[in-house]
């Protein structure tokens, strides 16, 4: 746990720097990146949570997010699986602040979200379905 005022000052400096940086050069170009290497993490967040509603759905009329406990296990879990994701993702990134060298050899191909949602797909997807055949056997 983090407090709240420590919380707010790392973010606000984080914020400023990054504010500094965008207005020090092409404002727009450089925005296109950050937006960019911000929106790599949806792909493996869906996933994950794809897969987390879809076991917890099972054979139930209704999910009431509130009211669900998460096992810790599986929260560390899909945050391991999360930043390995975003880790594989990187070589297949194509921007003008970074081009990964798969990117970089297929002459500007970005896959990087299809294997960031595949990668977290099947981490994921392995963790739950090993975790429930364990538990049921």
């Amino acid at each position: 746990r983090v407090i709240r005022p420590v919380s707010a000052v790392v973010v606000t400096a984080l914020a400023f720097a990054l504010i500094l940086w965008l207005h020090a050069a092409d404002t727009a170009t450089r925005f296109l990146d950050v937006l960019l290497l911000v929106s790599y993490w949806i792909p493996a967040f869906v996933s994950i949570v794809v897969i987390d509603w879809a076991l917890r759905i099972r054979g139930r009329a209704s999910l009431n997010p509130a009211l669900e406990r998460t096992d810790g296990r599986d929260a560390a879990v899909a945050v391991v699986v999360f930043v390995v994701s975003y880790a594989a993702a990187v070589p297949f990134m194509n921007t003008s602040l970074f081009q990964g060298p798969v990117a970089a050899a297929w002459h500007g191909a970005d896959i990087a979200y299809f294997v960031n949602l595949i990668v977290s797909a099947v981490l994921y997807g392995g963790y739950r379905y090993a975790r429930s055949r364990h538990a049921a056997g």
